[in-house]
């Protein structure tokens, strides 16, 4: 997970599902970059959990390409979402993303083809969509070549033309009834 310690980005779901998902598979590591007001919240979920040595808190980090190659799947249990950057980072790395299906999230995340969408506080489908993700890595057709379309919808210089496009039109019928 990388996301801001704060609810919106709901972190402590993160914390739980990471807590099915080792029962299950007790090998897997978790990694939850960003820092806020819930971190001391994780930490003492962390430890009543006995995660201590299974999720590391990297806190506020600047590299998040590089950690991105680190990953077999991207989570972002968010509440509410304009549009998650950190989804479009995470396909542009081929990552499986597994997130909740809210606003933005939805608008990039194709469900089962470049990863799934859970309904938010779902903890136990978030765990049960990553499982069935670690368990099928080397199966699981991440659909590069959909992902690198979407991406390119999101592409900020195609935006802003799109844009520039959408207000000539504008003007040019305001100008036609003046």
């Amino acid at each position: 997970m990388i996301a801001c310690f704060k609810p919106q980005k709901a972190p402590l779901d993160f914390v739980k599902a990471a807590d099915i998902i080792h029962k299950r598979m007790p090998n897997v590591r978790f990694i939850a970059a960003g820092d806020g007001e819930l971190r001391p919240a994780m930490e003492d979920l962390i430890k009543n959990l006995g995660l201590n040595n299974k999720i590391k808190l990297l806190g506020f980090r600047r590299d998040i390409p590089e950690i991105m190659k680190c990953l077999d799947v991207f989570v972002l249990t968010s509440l509410w979402e304009g549009l998650p950057r950190v989804i479009l980072q995470s396909m542009a790395a081929g990552v499986p993303v597994v997130a909740t299906d809210v606003d933005g999230s939805s608008e990039v995340v194709r469900n089962g083809v470049n990863g799934f969408l859970v309904k938010p506080s779902d903890v136990e489908g978030i765990a049960e969509r990553i499982l069935y993700i670690l368990q099928k890595l080397k199966d699981f057709t991440f659909q590069i070549s959909d992902s690198k379309q979407i991406l390119n919808e999101f592409d900020i210089d195609l935006m802003v033309k799109k844009q520039e496009q959408m207000y000539l039109r504008l003007v040019s019928r305001l100008s036609l009834r003046g």
